[in-house]
């Protein structure tokens, strides 16, 4: 197996374990329910490429039309083509549209992403890292095409939008290659390639070996019956020793307002009621309005309360 496979810059970024079984033709079918969920993401994501391209002349850019079905690709899909040669394997990608800036100084690959609440807070906390598919498509496409990139990123659930002008590709050449070569090599061995337990992929990977399940002989019935005592027992004390702590907390409460403070080795530390309100603001700030966040400063109200430590048990 020695002819060179081409890979899609829109999955070069994964897992090099799922791009070689994808080479091989070894990645698991997909249920009509899951190519139903990606036939609709990908409509909705073309309606919103659209109305992304409009805010961006809005913003002063110059977008240039969308390219249409790629005649020298068969699989269907849109876009200006570009490759680029590894050596040993290829890629193969398709770019959104070109744009000028505001004054029309230079030329920019574009590229638009619609991203849930969720994602966009992701993206706008931890940038393209985050998303390392991503990183080495758009690292491609500007390697490929020798541009800067307009990157823009839109909320679906809330319209905001984030643009940055990406002046250097994030992944050099090399680091791309050699990235793609790892599930290449694999593939002309016709294996393969190494799990490399690569970042969020790994939670959703239908290819790497699940643990295999220890198995236990099964206990007899006088074990069953044993344990059915022990389990009412056990459920009996902890309902008897909650209603006695929960006695003796009240008990001391009063005595910690009073002054108590110690008493036959516990250390009695007093509470008073007290109200704050958690929410993370300078992440919010990316999604909401600011009379939006402030409606949603529930306060938090802990009622009065003690603490107790129990020196006599930690001596034990």
């Amino acid at each position: 197996m020695t002819s060179n496979y081409v890979y899609a810059l829109s999955s070069v970024g994964g897992c090099p374990l799922a791009l070689s079984a994808e080479a091989l033709g070894k990645l698991p079918a997909r249920s009509p329910e899951v190519e139903e969920r990606l036939r609709l993401a990908a409509r909705e994501g073309t309606r919103q490429e659209d109305w992304i391209a409009e805010d961006l002349i809005s913003m002063g850019y110059q977008v240039g039309p969308p390219a249409g079905l790629c005649t020298l690709c068969p699989t269907g899909r849109s876009g200006y083509h570009v490759d680029l040669d590894y050596g040993d394997a290829s890629s193969t990608g398709h770019i959104d549209r070109f744009v000028h800036g505001p004054n029309g100084e230079r030329s920019m690959v574009v590229e638009i992403k619609t991203m849930s609440r969720y994602q966009y807070a992701k993206y706008v906390r931890r940038g393209l890292k985050a998303f390392p598919k991503y990183l080495y498509q758009i690292s491609g496409y500007m390697v490929a095409t020798g541009l800067p990139a307009l990157y823009a990123v839109k909320c679906r659930d809330t319209g905001v939008m984030v643009v940055e002008v990406l002046e250097v590709p994030p992944m050099r050449y090399e680091e791309l290659r050699n990235h793609v070569l790892v599930a290449e090599r694999a593939r002309r061995k016709g294996e393969l390639a190494e799990c490399h337990e690569y970042q969020e992929f790994c939670d959703a990977c239908v290819l790497k070996p699940k643990p295999e399940r220890l198995s236990t002989p099964a206990p007899d019935a006088g074990t069953h019956l044993e344990a059915a005592k022990e389990y009412r027992e056990g459920s009996r004390l902890v309902v008897e020793g909650e209603a006695k702590v929960a006695k003796a907390k009240q008990v001391l409460l009063e005595g910690a307002r009073n002054g108590l403070s110690k008493v036959d080795g516990l250390e009695v530390t007093y509470m008073p009621e007290s109200t704050s309100s958690r929410l993370n603001t300078k992440r919010l700030a990316a999604l909401l309005a600011p009379d939006v966040i402030a409606s949603l400063k529930d306060p938090n109200t802990v009622k009065e309360h003690i603490r107790i430590t129990d020196t006599q048990k930690e001596a034990v």
